[in-house]
């Protein structure tokens, strides 16, 4: 009898315990919350400016990559060149450290503003990057909606604006911001922005303005930077179904380009030690202009100033193929091309240069001024078609002088 009543006890317990439990969990359960919004993920999003159609990312017959706003400043972008970290198949374009554009699937990219081309920048200017709400690297020929295009792929920048392009919805209240930056060499960029909703008479309207100012030193001798940049961009309802989007940049730039170092050397690289010398005057009769008889001095038809070894082209010639550690001097490259004397320096010596000093001489410039002017009449139709006509205009100045040979302008 006493086992029995202790096992009834101990059952007694046990189930007294477990309702003891389960009146701490149902009084600990909290109320169901669900929370519905945008996931934000960017395939998903419908994105017009890309292929001219209102697709999202995955359905754009284009690999491409979209980079925020809010991209460019978590990563602290201050030029086009830093784009390539986010964007596979781009590469950064060779003019001289001028970031005008980027390579595309290895081919020039073209840029454009809005979805309309613009005009070719092939290190005219430094294309700005801080006054886009957005930029899309698109990999492959833009949309046939955009005109001829190169193969390779382009970058379409879309300004700051008051209309958010998801919803077509204007922002709801008054937005500003502004910044200072100061760094090293004298670095120091003003930047501020400010946009908002509006009405004019009875039409809502949006009005985004960015503008920005830089005065910077440079690491290098002789190569600071002074840019102004402005822009505004305008959002307008006439009716329902009707509205105009217009608006510009200006954009004032003063540097120029750095070409780095000539006679380059391996010990230039190692040590900083130049070979200094001053080049033969070609104009040998001195009237003024350089005839192919003065640098063709052999009459053979070539000229005599190419250094270049041809034979390495043609490994199955003897001493064709070009071998590490090769001992050829320049009396083995007459062999090859004839005489080269015309290529040799008076007053040959040396001279230690630091890493600032390249060739950018003092009075080198590379000026220009940009003007970028839009107006878009937008009609949306009941079966959701959209008619839009679209106005563009774009005109820049450029003057480019460089001290060791190279000049250009464009009006």
């Amino acid at each position: 009898m006493n086992i029995i009543g202790r096992k009834l006890l101990h059952f007694t317990a046990f189930f007294a315990l477990v309702a003891a439990s389960n009146m701490v969990i149902a009084e600990s359960e909290m109320e169901e919350v669900v929370v519905k919004g945008d996931l934000g993920s960017l395939p998903g999003e419908r994105v017009k400016s890309i292929f001219g159609f209102d697709k999202s990312v995955l359905e754009t017959p284009r690999s491409l990559s979209t980079i925020s706003e809010e991209m460019m400043d978590r990563f602290n972008m201050q030029d086009i060149d830093e784009l390539v970290a986010l964007a596979p198949g781009s590469f950064t374009q060779s003019f001289f450290g001028v970031a005008g554009g980027l390579d595309v699937r290895g081919t020039p990219g073209e840029t454009y503003f809005r979805g309309v081309r613009r005009l070719d920048n092939p290190g005219n200017y430094p294309t700005p990057i801080g006054a886009s709400d957005r930029i899309d690297i698109v990999r492959g020929p833009a949309s046939p909606i955009y005109g001829p295009s190169k193969i390779g792929g382009y970058l379409n920048f879309n300004p700051k604006s008051a209309r958010v392009e998801e919803t077509g919805a204007y922002i709801e209240e008054t937005t500003g911001a502004m910044s200072l930056t100061a760094g090293s060499w004298d670095k120091h960029v003003l930047t501020a922005e400010v946009g908002g909703p509006g009405r004019l008479g009875s039409n809502d309207l949006g009005y985004y303005l960015y503008g920005e100012s830089e005065h910077s030193g440079s690491y290098y001798d002789n190569s600071g930077v002074d840019q102004n940049l402005l822009q505004a961009s305008f959002d307008m309802d006439l009716s329902d179904t009707v509205r105009i989007q217009f608006g510009g940049m200006y954009h004032d730039y003063a540097g120029n380009q750095n070409a780095g170092w000539n006679r380059l050397t391996q010990d230039l690289i190692d040590s900083g030690t130049y070979i200094t010398g001053t080049p033969i005057p070609l104009d040998a009769n001195g009237d003024g202009s350089i005839s192919h008889q003065e640098f063709d001095t052999d009459g053979d038809g070539f000229t005599n100033m190419n250094p270049f070894r041809f034979d390495w082209m043609t490994p199955d010639i003897a001493g064709g193929s070009l071998q590490p550690n090769n001992s050829d001097d320049i009396d083995f490259l007459e062999l090859l091309i004839g005489d080269t004397s015309l290529m040799n320096l008076q007053n040959v010596g040396t001279t230690h240069l630091e890493g600032n000093q390249t060739l950018i001489a003092s009075d080198d410039l590379l000026e220009n001024q940009v003007l970028t002017l839009y107006f878009d009449l937008i009609a949306t139709l009941d079966n959701d078609w959209e008619i839009k006509n679209q106005l563009f205009y774009e005109q820049y100045e450029n003057l480019n002088e460089n001290a060791y040979g190279f000049s250009q302008f464009h009006d």
